[in-house]
């Protein structure tokens, strides 16, 4: 089999694309791609408590990253981030602002991930997503190891 490129580059290609057709799509609400991803990944699990130590974990960011993304989000209004009963860890929640966009952030992501995917039969979508899980545990592994 010859390629072009190795898989690490279409991989790097293809999200470099979509982090750029995304920040093009919701450029009207003044947020970086990484934004709206915390935004995003928040409006798909509103009903589960969220710190900030399990988006450093979700995202693979450093604190100092997550941390900077949070108060930006929190200056603009998009989230808050408050105690829940006597724990001591601040929870992360969207804010009224936050609530307001977070249909038109899922529809635009679900938007772009459709034209990416377009032209392939679910099967191919279904398998194409295994693939990448695969990957993403493999990459673990090899940054474990």
């Amino acid at each position: 089999m010859t390629e072009e490129h190795g898989i690490g580059c279409y991989i790097k290609f293809i999200g470099k694309e979509f982090e750029l057709r995304k920040e093009e799509q919701l450029k009207k609400y003044n947020l970086t791609s990484q934004q709206v991803n915390i935004i995003f990944y928040l409006a798909k699990h509103k009903n589960e408590l969220i710190n900030q130590k399990g988006l450093e974990n979700v995202f693979s960011l450093s604190n100092a990253t997550i941390s900077g993304i949070l108060k930006r989000l929190e200056q603009k209004n998009f989230i808050q981030r408050k105690f829940i009963n006597s724990n001591k860890e601040k929870y992360i929640f969207l804010d009224q602002k936050g609530l307001d966009i977070e249909q038109d952030i899922i529809n635009e992501v679900k938007n772009i991930e459709e034209k990416l995917l377009k032209g392939f039969t679910l099967d191919e979508k279904e398998k194409l997503i295994n693939f990448f899980k695969r990957i993403n545990e493999n990459i673990k592994e090899v940054k474990n190891d």
